[in-house]
């Protein structure tokens, strides 16, 4: 991947709110964006993006791209990645945000008919 690649809040909440069922709402006075009542993700302070993730796939996230990818303690234990908006690919957030809609979807959203 590039360096220096960067992402806005408005262009990750275009993504999330383009699957089916994802609303904007507020979250801990931040926004955030759910599947009934299952969170997907939610914006941090400065430009941090929390976002629904495997605990598998987060291990390797965080190795491959510190810089971008990282927990706090208060995340550990909870399927979750936080996301550095300012070196994040779009390309690889589309197919993060899309992992995390299908972990909170319905079925009836993510399987065809």
């Amino acid at each position: 991947m590039e360096d220096h690649l960067s992402m806005t809040f408005e262009e990750v909440s275009k993504m999330a709110t383009g699957f089916p069922g994802v609303t904007e709402e507020i979250s801990y006075g931040a926004p955030s964006f759910r599947v009934g009542k299952a969170m997907l993700a939610r914006l941090r302070e400065d430009e941090v993006f929390v976002l629904k993730c495997d605990p598998s796939e987060r291990d390797g996230l965080i190795a491959a791209q510190p810089d971008t990818f990282f927990l706090t303690d208060h995340y550990a234990k909870h399927p979750y990645v936080l996301v550095n908006l300012e070196s994040a690919d779009p390309d690889q957030m589309r197919t993060l945000i899309e992992r995390a809609w299908k972990m909170v979807a319905p079925k009836s959203f993510t399987e065809p008919d």
